[in-house]
C-alpha cells in the first residue's frame, strides 16, 4: 500500500481532499496521503522554529550564560552524522529535513556563544569543546560499525 500511496498524484489528492468543502468524499488513500504530508510539513515547520526563542533570548541578553558549549557542539556533531547517514543511504529528504533546521539553529547558537561569550566569563574557542566530544565521536563510530 505504501507504493500505491506514493504513486498518487498530489494534484489529484489535493482536488479530492479540497472537494470535501463541496460535499465530495475523498478516497481513503488520498486522505492518508494528505495526513502524511500535513504531518511532515508540521514537523519540519516546528523544527524550523524550535530554537528561535532561545536564540532571541541569547541576543536580547547579549550573553550565553548558563549554556553548555559542549552540549551544542555534540548536537552539531550528532546532526551532521545523522544527515550524512540518511543522505548516504538515499533516504527520502522528508525523513530527515527537520535535522537541517535544528543543525543550523545549533550552529547559530554556537556562533553566538563564541561571539558573545558569557557574562563574567571568557569566550570559548571551538578547540575548547573538542576533548569533551571524544567519547561522543567514539560512540557514533561504534554505532556505525554495528549498523
Amino acid at each position: 500500500t505504501a507504493l500505491r500511496i506514493m504513486a498518487l498524484s498530489i494534484e489529484r489528492c489535493a482536488n479530492e481532499v479540497l472537494g470535501v468543502f463541496t460535499g465530495a468524499v475523498p478516497s481513503a488513500d488520498c486522505v492518508k496521503f494528505a495526513v502524511s504530508k500535513g504531518l511532515s510539513a508540521g514537523i519540519i515547520g516546528g523544527a524550523a522554529m524550535v530554537k528561535v526563542p532561545q536564540i532571541r533570548r541569547i541576543i536580547a541578553a547579549k550573553s550565553a550564560q548558563g549554556l553548555q558549549f559542549q552540549m551544542f557542539l555534540s548536537e552539531v556533531v550528532a546532526g551532521t552524522v545523522s544527515i550524512a547517514y540518511f543522505a548516504h543511504n538515499n533516504m527520502a529528504l522528508a525523513s530527515y529535513a527537520e535535522m537541517f533546521f535544528v543543525l543550523f539553529q545549533n550552529l547559530a547558537i554556537l556562533a553566538l556563544m563564541l561571539i558573545l561569550g558569557r557574562k563574567g566569563g571568557q569566550r570559548k574557542s571551538i578547540a575548547s569543546g573538542v576533548p569533551g566530544l571524544i567519547p561522543h565521536a567514539a560512540g557514533y563510530a561504534f554505532a556505525a560499525m554495528i549498523i
